[in-house]
């Protein structure tokens, strides 16, 4: 506020030739404008210069509040879960397969891991698919080394017939290595199974997407993200059975349920 008096004073001190303090006249005219204020940033800086377990509203893992932690921990224990389960359904459904092969031979699959490793199987499977014969083999193999030496045969057999097999080798199917067991076979089933009957991948894909005109939220483009939401399972699965699953039901924002619920009605109503 403007003082009569203080510049009453300072005309004065101009006047007489003196030079007045503008520092010392401003701190006296505005007495609250140099008070110092409290800066939030700076406590907030300080905040985070703590220790996390310390920090306000934040936990100590996750750098998120206790609720945002333990639902992001939820989540991904359920993306889990759905990862082993989908994992375990394919094994089953594979095995079938496997089984409905080497059936010509009197030959049965109780554990695809397991009884894959000597090398046997995987040899029997070859001939019965290919229609040729496998030159050598060790019908009883008794080391790791009979073992690799299988299946090591398998795989050059399969790269013979113009098979494109990306990193696996011999010694992944001894280990037993579920991901590129499961890899390997859906190879062999587009191979052997699609072709079989005049089509290709791109044809089946082709036929997903034909199949799945007009459903909501359904956009195939490819073997990848189009179905990672689950919406196309679904949407072929009412496509051909709908009174097996209500596409109404399903959701763009609810993945795992979808997955869910897609692949309980393929096991139970399909056997897949």
């Amino acid at each position: 506020m403007f003082s009569f008096g203080k510049s009453k004073q300072n005309a004065q001190a101009r006047a007489s030739g003196a030079q007045p303090n503008a520092a010392a006249a401003f701190k006296q005219e505005h007495p609250s404008a140099l008070r110092p204020k409290e800066k939030v940033e700076d406590k907030e800086l300080a905040d985070v210069k703590k220790p996390p377990s310390q920090q306000r509203g934040l936990s100590r893992e996750y750098g998120l509040g206790s609720e945002d932690a333990s639902e992001a921990a939820d989540a991904e224990q359920r993306l889990a879960t759905l990862r082993e389960s989908l994992a375990l359904q394919q094994l089953k459904t594979f095995t079938r397969w496997w089984n409905s092969v080497l059936a010509a031979r009197g030959l049965k699959v109780e554990d695809l891991i397991e009884d894959v490793k000597p090398g046997v199987l995987p040899l029997a499977l070859y001939e019965e698919l290919s229609g040729s014969l496998v030159r050598r083999m060790n019908a009883t193999p008794s080391s790791r080394f009979q073992m690799l030496e299988n299946q090591n045969t398998f795989l050059a057999a399969l790269k013979d017939k113009g098979l494109r097999l990306v990193n696996i080798g011999g010694a992944d199917l001894v280990d037993g290595n579920r991901t590129l067991l499961l890899g390997l076979t859906w190879t062999l089933i587009l191979r052997y199974e699609i072709q079989k009957y005049g089509a290709d991948e791109q044809e089946l894909l082709r036929w997903i997407k034909k199949s799945t005109e007009g459903y909501k939220d359904v956009n195939i483009r490819g073997w990848g993200n189009s179905f990672n939401d689950g919406l196309a399972f679904c949407a072929l699965i009412n496509k051909h059975e709908p009174q097996s699953l209500k596409y109404d039901d399903c959701s763009a924002s609810k993945p795992i349920d979808n997955l869910e619920r897609a692949f309980k009605v393929a096991e139970e109503q399909f056997e897949v």
